[in-house]
Parts: C-alpha cells; structure tokens; sequence
C-alpha cells in the first residue's frame, strides 16, 4: 500500500505546478471562503486520489485473475481430466431375470369317479410313496363286482383247463351207459311185443275194468251191515267211556270235598285239599277229551256207513273209468309194436348218445377251445373292468414326494375329476424363470447362472440353466421363453415351493481382451468413437466393439493395449 501510495503522491503534487489558473480560481472563490492553509491542502491532494483510485484497480485485478485462471484451465497440459488405459481383461456378459420355485415332479390330483369319501389316509405335510393311497370313495359295491368278475373268470379258465385235460373215466363211463340204455331201448320197439309185455298190458286192463265194475255195482249189503255194526259199535263204546269218565270224575269232586271238611276240622296239615283240587280239575279236562275222542269216532263210522249207502263220488268214477281207456289203450300199443316215428326218435336217442360219447373220447376241437379261450378273455375284460373303476375311487400319489395340501373330508360328496390334493417331489425343485426374446439369442442351456432366494437376501446360491423352452410365452404383452434353472442350496438355505428367486445368468465371457470403460465410447450414427491422448493433444478415432456389461466394453479392432483414452 506504501508502494502504491509512493507512486501516487507525484500524480497528486502535478496539478500544483500548474497553479496559475486555479490561483485565480481561488482568488475568485475566495470572496466566499477563505483559503486553507498549505499543509491542508498538501494532504487533501494525497487523500482524495487514492479513493477514487481503489475503486477502479479492485475489481481490475479480480477480472485478470479470473481471466488468467480460465486461461490456465484450457491452455495447460497438465489439467485434471478422467482417462482410463486400454487394457487386458475378462469380460462377463449378463442376463438378470427372476422366477418361482417349483417342483422338478408334481402332481395335481383328483378321483376320476364321483362318490362319498369314505377314508383320508394323509394330511398336509406328510412324505408318500409312489401307489401309495391317499384317499378312497365308498368301493363296497365295487368291491363285490370285482370279487364276481374274479370268480368268473377262474370258472372260464377252469373250463379251458377241462377241456385240455379231456374227459375222465367216469364220465366215459356215463356216456356208455346212456347209449347202452339207448340202444337196448331201439332194439326193443324194433323187436316188437314180447308175451310178458302183453300180459302185464292185459292184467292191467283187467284190474283197472274190475276196480270200474265195482265202483257201479255199490256196496252189497254185508258192507253195509258191516259199516253198520262199526258205527254201533261207537256208539257203544261212546256211552261206555263217558259213563266211566264222568264217574272218575265224580269220585275226584267228592275226595275234594272231603279234603275240604278235613282242612276246616283242621286235620289237613300236609295239604290234601289243594291235591284234591288238583285231581278234581284233571278229571273234568280228562272226562272231556275222553267223550270228544267217543264222539269223533261215532261220526267217522257214520261217515263210513253213509258214504256206503250213497255210492261212489263222479268224480272217482270218472277216473276210474279213464284209468280203464287208457290202460286199454296201452294193451293196443304193445300188441301192435312201435311205430316209424317212435323207432325214429329212438334212433336219435342213440345217435346223440353215441356223438356224446364220441365227443369225449376225442376231447374238444380246436374251435371249441377258442371259444372257451375267447370266454376267458372275456372274464378278463370283466375283472379288468371292476379294478379299474375300483382304482377310480382311490387316488394314489404317482410320485415319491410330500403332500403340499389335501381339501377333503370323510363323509363328504366328490365329484369326479375335481382337484382334491397336490403331491411334489420337494427334493428337485426347479426355478422357472422367463427370458425375455431380446436377451434369449444369449442364453443357451448349461450356462452357469448366480441364484439369490427374496426369502434369503444376501446368500448367492451357484446354479447353471438346465433347459429352455423351445417356444414362447406371451406375458404381459412381451414375448418371454421359459428357462429351467438348477441350483445347489447351501446349508443356511431351506428351499420351498413358490419361492420367489432372483438370477443372474453369465452369458457371455471372454478372457485376454481389450477393455475400456462405457464411460469413453461416444456413439455417432452407427459407429463408435473414443478420444485418446497423443502427445500434449488428443484425437478422435473409430473403434470396434465387441461384448459389453454394466460397466465395461470389449475393444476389437481400432486401439492397443496401453493407450490412454479420455472419459465423458
């Protein structure tokens, strides 16, 4: 500031040299103020100029240093700028997609008929077996169908077993003896009658005419005297038996009328009278049967004695009568022998006798044993038939695996064919996750991919892609292929179906390339551009490039290893 002011202070004393025009000022002004003295004046030369002064050399100075600054900035070769050095490395190219965990194996399962639930064999949670029932439907009535179609079919194979076995000897033996009987019967009728024949014939006429001829001549009357002295004789016998019971009858009412006085006279210590009763009332019942017998014995001989007087009913004689034409009806046949007809069906009596025992010697042919073959497959369409709709009224799981849910209750009405239980093979659970169409030309299957579960954040879990969908999906209005992902859990993980999963996919790496950060390609048209340095200068050239990622691009053609290159 002195140095200033010292270079000043001539500037000020200049003007005083010049005095003449402002002594005669002064002069002039005087007349108004008298003048300062001269140390006054000297100081207010010095003082007045440098304010002014200060005003105008401050901001001067503060727009040359800015001035100088902005000038160093552009001008200096050694300014801050961000570069990055083309250099070798490895390139790793991603795909990022997210998914749900589901089983490698499951199964949605429902009965395929309709019927009452009759046992819930598991529940929620619980590990089955592949077959293994898990519910069944009402199957008594199925279970008798199947029982019958068994039996049936056992019966059909049993035929085909007899029949390949032949006939045994007894049953041989009965086919002989039906034709024998057969052919001795033919021999007979074209034997014609033999004496003996048409003397029986000719008896039994006789009897028969006999039996007629006493029936109208009636009763003579020895029978009548006869069936009258029996039905005296009743009579008699019913007047003796009621005399006789009404006596024993007596005696008893009198003993008990006696024990009576006795009981009163109190001599009755062992209690005659109640057995006096007792035999009282025997003999009343027995008086009763006795004269009912007597009496039923009087009407069946009065029965007898009239049925004699009045002769016999029409109707006996009319069958009798008939039993008359026909036995001489019979003696005509045998005295004139058989007839055509008659030898005719003997004669296939024997003929289907001796086919019979033909049949059973040669055994079946070959048609008769299809027939019964065909029978058995029959059966077994039948017993097929009944397992299956036995089998439609269980459900079975197909796999090995856990029951993830079961809605069903004993007692309740199912239709066919609705979702009742889902088992799932929980040791292969799978992420199905979805590539969108721009990212799929880079993914391919045994890729290695880094699985993240939302239910553990932070635990990286390694995997690879399994397999890919060779068609697409529409969702949500982007054309998506469904990837299969295979991971390997660790042992702070526990994996569950529907799990949501995060995953990376590498889809593409390279080792030994050229890298350069995204941040120094500057992209014109189709083609790009980075900046490299060269010298105190730099230049623009084009390069090629090949893989990228997120933050770095690999460089093919266009810049070597070691080059510097400006970033944006």
């Amino acid at each position: 500031m002195k140095d200033t002011l010292t270079r000043e202070t001539p500037q000020a004393t200049g003007p005083a040299e010049h005095t003449n025009g402002s002594d005669a000022g002064a002069k002039l002004a005087g007349t108004a103020n008298p003048p300062m003295p001269r140390s006054v004046a000297r100081e207010a030369q010095v003082l007045l100029p440098r304010r002014r002064r200060s005003r105008i050399i401050i901001p001067l100075l503060l727009t040359a240093l800015t001035l100088v600054a902005v000038i160093y900035f552009f001008a200096s070769p050694t300014r801050s700028v961000p570069t990055a050095v083309v250099h070798l490395g490895t390139i790793i190219s991603t795909v990022q997609t997210t998914g749900k965990l589901e089983a490698q194996k499951s199964a949605s399962l429902s009965f395929k008929a309709s019927g009452r639930v009759e046992k819930v064999l598991v529940k929620q949670g619980d590990a089955v077996k592949a077959g293994q029932v898990l519910a069944e439907l009402d199957t008594g009535m199925l279970q008798r169908q199947l029982n019958s179609a068994e039996g049936q079919l056992q019966i059909s194979k049993l035929k085909v077993q007899q029949a390949k076995e032949g006939a045994g000897p007894q049953e041989v033996a009965a086919a002989q003896a039906d034709l024998n009987a057969a052919t001795s019967q033919l021999n007979g009728l074209k034997a014609g009658a033999r004496p003996e024949d048409v003397t029986a014939a000719q008896s039994a006429v006789n009897e028969a005419q006999a039996k007629l001829d006493g029936l109208k001549k009636g009763a003579s009357q020895q029978e009548i005297a006869g069936a009258q002295a029996r039905l005296e004789q009743a009579k008699a016998n019913r007047d003796l038996v009621t005399s006789t019971a009404a006596n024993a009858t007596e005696q008893a009412r009198i003993l008990y009328v006696q024990a009576g006085d006795a009981t009163r006279n109190l001599l009755d210590p062992a209690g005659q009278l109640e057995q006096a009763r007792l035999n009282y009332e025997a003999a009343k019942k027995s008086e009763a049967a006795q004269v009912a017998g007597a009496n039923a014995k009087v009407a069946e001989a009065q029965a007898a004695l009239d049925g004699i007087k009045a002769g016999p009913p029409s109707d006996e004689l009319q069958a009798t009568q008939e039993g008359v034409t026909q036995a001489v009806a019979t003696l005509d046949k045998v005295k004139k022998g058989a007839t055509a007809n008659e030898i005719a069906a003997a004669q296939s009596k024997v003929d289907a006798a001796q086919a019979g025992l033909n049949k059973l010697k040669a055994g079946p042919t070959n048609t008769e044993l299809a027939i019964l073959q065909q029978q058995v497959k029959l059966s077994q369409i039948d017993v097929d038939k009944a397992q299956a709709q036995l089998s439609d009224a269980r459900v079975a799981s197909p796999l090995d695996g856990t029951v993830l849910d079961i809605n069903l209750e004993v007692g309740e009405i199912i239709n066919g064919s609705q979702p009742i239980a889902t088992v799932a093979d929980t040791t292969s659970l799978r992420i199905k996750a979805d590539v969108d169409e721009i990212d799929i030309g880079r993914v391919t299957p045994g890729q290695v991919v880094t699985v993240t579960l939302d239910a553990y954040p932070g635990i990286k879990l390694p995997g690879r892609i399994e397999a890919l969908a060779p068609g697409a999906t529409l969702k949500q209005g982007s054309t998506v292929y469904q990837a299969t992902v295979a991971f390997t859990p660790t042992s702070e993980v526990t994996p569950r179906e529907g799990m949501a999963a995060n995953v990376d996919i590498t889809a593409r790496r390279k080792d030994n390339v050229l890298l350069l950060p995204n941040r120094a390609f500057e992209t014109v048209g189709r083609r790009q551009y980075v900046t490299i340095k060269q010298g105190d200068g730099t230049n623009k050239v084009e390069v090629e490039i090949g893989l990228s990622n997120n933050t770095d691009t690999e460089i093919i053609s266009g810049l070597t290893a070691g080059q510097t290159v400006m970033l944006k």
